[in-house]
């Protein structure tokens, strides 16, 4: 039986606050609505194989991203981003997305959001207002799978009703090998992506002056939670696993003076996060939470013909009080993107470890537009 878990909040860096949610109307925290069968299994890939999903979430970590045509990609095997029609509509109230991976064998990984959606029972909450101006924006939770191979992901479109060349998507892959209901998963790989025809022009940036961009950030998140949570909080018991996606909001200054761009996410608001814990005794509990007490420093990173890519990233838990020694993380990551006319778009992975043995891995795609300029 699954039940409910209200007082984790989960996101790849997370803290549990059951003080703070003891405090608001659990009832705008975490729905309670029954759980659709394929929505189960694909909490079945993000929690099963815990162990393989994290090793694939901390390669990509140490993988710097790379920029493959007209994308900005980032992956833990060398999976390459199909984009040539990567963005269809049916008509303007049923968008669809299509896109296609091939491997370094040839195989190939297709996301169709027709075939392959799936309703997350936890969310009726409508997404943020779209980044880009007169743009509406739709999102997707794929999944499909077979006796050798299971693939999820999640995928956000952003385009304009009258000019579809105007479109933007991101978002992330896993694949796993092996039956994943016959419990042989051996391998697992993650991607991120971004992709607009806008990103493959040249850009001309300015010389003098800073810009502020925000926008929407997404992906996937797995954590493990050692001894020294269960102080915290009760539920966060010693060998706690949790895995799941996340969304929030972006915001970037780019110093074009100095030629640098840094940012947080997750500093503007919270973030939001939706995911399945698994504790030792191996009872499942499906969560929403918009909770976040954490949050993704990205240190300035220099800009060169207008891309850019580092590796200072540092993952911030706050408050103080909470009974953790959160001084004691040890923070890793890599993010890059490039900058277009009217925004800048990326990829990020961080990872975070705990001496008492606590870790988490983030991957997820970004992209903001300018709304200040000084």
């Amino acid at each position: 039986m699954i039940t409910r878990f209200i007082c984790i909040s989960a996101i790849a860096f997370m803290v549990a606050a059951c003080q703070i949610i003891e405090k608001n109307d659990v009832k705008n925290i975490v729905q309670t609505i029954p759980v659709q069968t394929d929505f189960s299994l694909l909490n079945d890939a993000r929690i099963a194989h815990h162990e393989v999903v994290e090793m694939a979430g901390a390669r990509v970590v140490a993988a710097a991203p790379r920029f493959t045509g007209t994308s900005i990609f980032k992956s833990s095997d060398n999976a390459i981003l199909d984009v040539s029609t990567p963005f269809t509509r049916l008509e303007i109230r049923n968008p669809s997305v299509k896109l296609t991976l091939t491997d370094e064998d040839g195989k190939h990984l297709i996301f169709d959001s027709i075939e392959q959606s799936v309703k997350n029972p936890l969310l009726r909450r409508p997404l943020p207002i779209p980044p880009i101006r007169r743009h509406h924006l739709s999102n997707w939770s794929l999944f499909d799978s077979t006796e050798a191979r299971t693939w999820v992901g999640n995928i956000t479109a952003s385009w304009h009703n009258e000019d579809l060349e105007d479109f933007l998507t991101n978002g992330y892959w896993m694949r796993l090998d092996g039956d994943l209901a016959g419990g042989s998963v051996t391998n697992a790989d993650i991607g991120a992506f971004v992709h607009s025809p806008e990103l493959s022009e040249t850009s001309e940036l300015p010389t003098t002056g800073t810009m502020i961009y925000r926008g929407y950030a997404s992906g996937m998140y797995t954590s493990f939670y050692g001894p020294a949570w269960e102080s915290l909080n009760p539920l966060l018991v010693d060998g706690l696993k949790e895995a799941g996606e996340f969304t929030g909001i972006i915001a970037l200054k780019a110093n074009f003076a100095k030629g640098t761009i840094e940012g947080c996410l997750g500093c503007v608001e919270n973030q939001e996060t939706t995911g399945i814990t698994v504790n030792p005794s191996g009872n499942r509990n499906e969560l929403y939470t918009n909770l976040s007490l954490a949050s993704l420093k990205l240190a300035p990173v220099p800009i060169r013909q207008g891309m850019f890519q580092g590796t200072n990233i540092a993952i911030v838990i706050g408050d103080e009080g909470l009974g953790i020694n959160f001084e004691t993380l040890d923070n890793q990551g890599n993010w890059g993107g490039k900058f277009s006319d009217r925004l800048v778009a990326g990829t990020v992975g961080a990872q975070w470890t705990h001496p008492d043995g606590s870790r988490s891995v983030f991957v997820g795609s970004f992209f903001a537009t300018k709304v200040i300029t000084q």
